[in-house]
């Protein structure tokens, strides 16, 4: 995006920051009506979230399945979650499993969730460790901390888990860094 078209989303930010829904809201409304894609997910996450309003699931699904349909790979995401929130843990994970394929970063950490969760799918350890090592290796804090906490279960083993609590303490410095910055970066989301 050019500065231009990111200068009503860093208002946005600001105005949810300090607790104005009214203006957060209106910002989203306009850029929506333009036809701007991510305008819809954020609004469907407020209505998720019920920031500023009532939670409106039936909302929320509307706005991020327009949003789907203009091509924007975070409504996915925030539509997983709308599933999660509903219960329904099947289609949860069959929806945060398609964001991973389109390459979102923190729905494979998600997807990795789920499989070593068993949240909509049977647990599988091996496969999560397969995706958190992906996720951890593009980035993901959480990912990497989930890896270090694999190695401080194994206190048998000395070296590793030594090596697990540097490696925990190392992503928990970068994550907080990173999400002073931004805490809205995929990294730590």
């Amino acid at each position: 995006m050019r500065q231009s078209e990111l200068e009503p989303y860093e208002e946005a930010r600001r105005a949810r920051n300090r607790g104005d829904h009214a203006r957060t809201f209106e910002i989203y409304e306009r850029l929506a009506e333009d036809g701007d894609a991510y305008a819809l997910v954020m609004l469907g996450s407020l209505y998720a979230r019920g920031i500023g309003t009532p939670v409106d699931l039936a909302k929320a699904e509307e706005l991020l399945e327009r949003a789907a349909r203009l091509g924007e790979p975070e409504a996915r995401f925030q539509m997983a979650n709308v599933w999660h929130d509903r219960g329904d843990m099947q289609r949860y994970f069959l929806v945060i499993e398609e964001a991973a394929r389109d390459d979102l970063l923190v729905a494979r950490f998600y997807l990795g969730c789920c499989y070593a969760y068993g949240r909509g799918v049977a647990k599988d350890p091996v496969k999560a460790l397969e995706i958190m090592r992906d996720a951890a290796e593009r980035g993901h804090i959480r990912a990497k901390m989930y890896l270090a906490r694999q190695l401080l279960l194994r206190p048998w083993n000395p070296l590793g888990f030594a090596y697990g609590l540097v490696k925990l303490l190392l992503a928990s410095i970068e994550g907080l860094t990173i999400s002073l910055i931004d805490p809205y970066d995929d990294r730590v989301r």
